[in-house]
């Protein structure tokens, strides 16, 4: 079983893992959901499961540069894909 990770919109322009910056201003605990949230522009964002994705495994278009659709890129550098 792969290792799961709780990525978190960073509340305006990137995810970032939660347990890395759960102590930024912007990370917010929900008592009554018992999770984690961001706001951006009054939107609730929740942390999600996620699984790390090899950099080597990322396909590449037609034109050999690497496709990130469906994939999270972190503000570590680290790329994610979303748990089904």
């Amino acid at each position: 079983m792969e290792n799961t990770v709780k990525i978190i919109w960073n509340g305006c322009d990137a995810h970032m893992e939660l347990a890395l910056n759960s102590h930024r201003d912007g990370v917010k605990f929900d008592e009554y959901k018992n999770e984690f949230y961001t706001v951006d522009n009054n939107e609730i964002c929740h942390a999600f499961d996620a699984v790390e994705v090899d950099e080597n495994d990322v396909p590449v278009d037609e034109d050999g540069e690497p496709d990130y659709d469906g994939l999270i890129l972190c503000e570590s550098g680290k790329i994610y894909k979303v748990c089904a």
